[in-house]
């Protein structure tokens, strides 16, 4: 499945939804590692809130996992890629 997303061109999302789960966050890091290593290297994050007070929840903990596994944030404005700062 990496590889086939880095050969689509396909940026990974890391979704903050379960990252309050601290073995939730760290059986997840191996995966976004493995994707830098196979050349991955932006992440986007996103919440699947499904309410207001979920909206962006987790958020840091999703930066400090990208910034681990040594990946860009990034978003998307009309389908071009930007780096988040």
């Amino acid at each position: 499945m990496l590889r086939t997303a880095l050969e689509t061109d396909t940026i990974m999302e890391l979704n903050t939804r379960r990252l309050g789960d601290k073995e939730a966050a760290e059986k997840l890091l191996p995966i976004y590692q493995r994707y830098y290593a196979l050349g991955g290297r932006y992440v986007s994050l996103g919440s699947d809130a499904h309410t207001a007070q979920n909206i962006g929840m987790n958020f840091q903990i999703a930066l400090e996992l990208a910034e681990t596994a040594k990946l860009q944030p990034v978003t998307f404005t009309q389908r071009k890629m930007q780096l988040c700062k």
